[in-house]
């Protein structure tokens, strides 16, 4: 069988790593999240692939993963698997780094990874392995923007960064839906699953042609990345033990006026398109003048808002770049 990996991608605070948790549940699967990052720190980087660039890309990536999660492989042993197959490129690099760390001492047969903010990449990783299988996570961008307000650690009001990620991700979703099979591109839609976690399950199933097992659905299952039990990564609350809609429509009581005015004005029809209909909103001068003086209060939203002001378009981007060291241990969604 050719292989068939999983890469889960989308907008930060959408239920996605809980979607890994869920898969990794499943016997044939070991899903990770926001551990190696190859489409982020490795895919193109290291051209041309000599030994010695390969070995260089090993090394940085067992380093950085000890460093962050306490994870490692041995990069000799990687790379004497690398030597025994003929034309070496970043596939056959991604693919023996996974297996050796997730597939080996396991009983799965087949590995997926979580990357945030890379649905840009999709098409590159289709490239690499054709059987594999995508999928974004979205969730409203107003549950999105106020999760993440209440998440980072990021200066306000720089959480505003999550409406022109979200811009480029609907831009991005259109784009892709237009080019890709549905056989390889799965759209996970976090309220739907929540409405009905069983029959949602089963189409996740089904898209990745494995069987819905119900074990995949108990919470007491799921496992963090050092093998621990994993307690959910919710805003809201700690130590989430149950999958549960109680934060579904949170962002209805936390949104500000003037961020609800601003992420509408600028996805407008497009999350409506998407299945987020607009709220009633009203717009007085007051409001609009809060609005722009909180944007002219940051000089990344500012420079993220004339770049829609002029092109119509919004960025694959962290409010910081999460490949520079310095931002590692902040606490912002996917900086890992």
């Amino acid at each position: 069988m050719k292989t068939s990996p999983i890469f889960i991608t989308g907008i930060y605070r959408s239920g996605s790593t809980l979607l890994t948790r869920i898969l990794d549940a499943h016997p044939d699967l070991a899903v990770t999240y926001e551990t190696v990052h190859f489409m982020r720190f490795c895919y193109q980087k290291y051209n041309p692939l000599t030994n010695e660039k390969i070995k260089n890309l090993l090394t940085q990536v067992n380093e950085r993963i000890n460093n962050r999660h306490g994870l490692s492989f041995k990069v000799n042993y990687v790379m004497d698997i690398l030597k025994n197959k003929q034309c070496i490129d970043y596939a056959k690099i991604y693919d023996a780094i996974m297996k050796t760390l997730f597939i080996l001492e396991s009983d799965a047969s087949r590995w997926g990874e979580k990357t945030l903010v890379a649905w840009r990449q999709i098409p590159s990783f289709l490239e690499m392995f054709p059987n594999g299988k995508t999928i974004i996570a979205i969730r409203d961008p107003r549950a999105v923007l106020c999760s993440f307000k209440n998440f980072t650690h990021e200066p306000e009001p720089n959480y505003l960064d999550s409406i022109f990620a979200y811009l480029d991700l609907i831009d991005t979703i259109a784009d892709l839906q237009k080019k890709i099979s549905n056989n390889s591109l799965f759209i996970f839609k976090y309220e739907n699953f929540l409405d009905n976690p069983n029959d949602y399950c089963q189409k996740i199933c089904d898209f990745l042609q494995i069987e819905f097992l119900p074990q995949m659905l108990d919470f007491k299952r799921y496992k963090d990345r050092q093998g621990n039990h994993w307690k959910g990564n919710s805003s809201f609350t700690k130590n989430l033990d149950m999958i549960s809609t109680s934060f579904k429509d949170i962002w209805k009581e936390k949104i500000l006026p003037e961020d609800l005015l601003l992420l509408e004005s600028i996805l407008n029809d497009k999350m409506s398109e998407i299945g987020y209909p607009l709220s009633e909103k009203r717009i007085d001068n007051k409001l609009t003048s809060k609005m722009f003086d909180k944007i002219k209060s940051s000089t990344l939203i500012k420079e993220r808002f004339c770049k829609w002001i002029l092109t119509d378009k919004g960025v694959q981007s962290y409010p910081s770049d999460p490949t520079k060291q310095i931002n590692w241990n902040k606490e912002t969604a996917g900086c890992s």
